[in-house]
């Protein structure tokens, strides 16, 4: 039995080639940084605020995850997003004064996520798209079907909504109840080996289709799991903002997609992780309240950020390059 102390050690060596190590040495020197320049930054208020606001971006990375480790890809999130939120308001809307209103709103958000989730695995799988521009396509569609639902911003949604996502607990937010109960069964897929799966149709679909892996159905699983995700992001957009909006969604696709790529995933599949997406995710929002605190203009704001996120992938590619040579010169010293 090894002793707490080696186990420890044994972390701390193998820590610097996770594929997240980039993004949490970020992360603590954002914090840092935010300690002395952001007012109030870590009082209590104001990080249970933060963290329940961050939970769309955080859920939409944790689904594009999924279909970037199967060697997929899904623009179609931001409007898939939009979509869900006009939905559930608008059966929130018809089924007013009805004791299974919220339910039906809530399951049938999810179920136009996974619907659509299923639709974009089929276009990838089976009619043999390319992920980027099939999704591409999906997005459009889903965008003009959420304008139709609800032209413009506007609905009513009940007040308690936003009192339950609002909630603390033991005086830990709602939002990371809910986070770690999904996490929770994430790690059962991974138990499962569905991740495992996945990630070899990512790593290399050739080959897992001669190890007579159901490569289609992997795939297609992991575009319903990207949008069961984005549908609960949605559901979180809807009780924060206690409205519907059409145009909800927006930028959420490439912010996500590059949360995953900062958390270490590759971009090209079968390599990475979920931790790594969210660490990601919270990068890109500190981001932005670095650049806010540090006094930065409005004009130079997005600069700084898309230089922020390039140097930080270009960095995080580096990283992985040299830790793939190691594992390489590794296995030829054992040969």
């Amino acid at each position: 039995m090894k002793s707490k102390k080696e186990t420890f050690l044994q972390f701390s060596k193998s820590l610097p080639r996770k594929p997240y190590f980039l993004s949490m040495i970020i992360l603590i020197f954002f914090f840092i940084m935010l300690g002395f320049i952001g007012r109030n930054y870590y009082s209590a208020y104001n990080l249970t605020t933060k963290f329940r606001l961050w939970m769309p971006l955080l859920l939409v990375a944790l689904g594009q995850t999924f279909v970037i480790l199967g060697g997929g890809l899904d623009m179609s999130v931001s409007s898939l997003l939009a979509l869900v939120n006009v939905v559930t308001v608008r059966l929130l809307m018809s089924l007013s004064g009805s004791p299974f209103q919220v339910p039906i709103a809530i399951l049938a958000g999810i179920g136009v996520g996974i619907t659509a989730g299923f639709v974009n695995g089929l276009l990838v799988t089976y009619l043999r798209l390319p992920p980027l521009i099939s999704t591409y396509g999906t997005q459009i569609v889903w965008g003009g079907l959420a304008l139709r639902v609800l032209h413009q911003s506007g609905g009513e949604v009940p007040f308690s909504w936003y009192t339950v996502y609002s909630s603390t607990f033991l005086g830990i937010p709602f939002s990371v109840y809910l986070l770690a109960l999904l996490l929770l069964g994430v790690y059962y897929l991974k138990r499962t080996g569905f991740v495992t799966q996945l990630k070899a149709c990512g790593g290399n679909i050739h080959g897992a289709y001669e190890s007579v892996l159901p490569v289609n159905k992997l795939r297609i699983q992991s575009y319903m799991l990207c949008g069961f995700f984005a549908s609960l992001a949605a559901i979180c957009i809807v009780a924060e903002t206690v409205t519907g909006n059409p145009l909800s969604g927006s930028g959420y696709e490439l912010e996500s997609i590059s949360a995953v790529a900062l958390g270490g995933t590759s971009l090209a599949g079968g390599a990475g992780g979920f931790l790594g997406s969210i660490l990601g995710a919270i990068v890109l929002k500190l981001i932005n309240d670095v650049i806010f605190f540090a006094g930065l203009g409005v004009n130079y704001q997005v600069l700084a950020q898309g230089l922020i996120i390039i140097l930080a992938l270009a960095a995080g590619g580096q990283l992985t390059k040299q830790n793939t040579s190691r594992a390489q010169l590794k296995r030829r010293k054992k040969v």
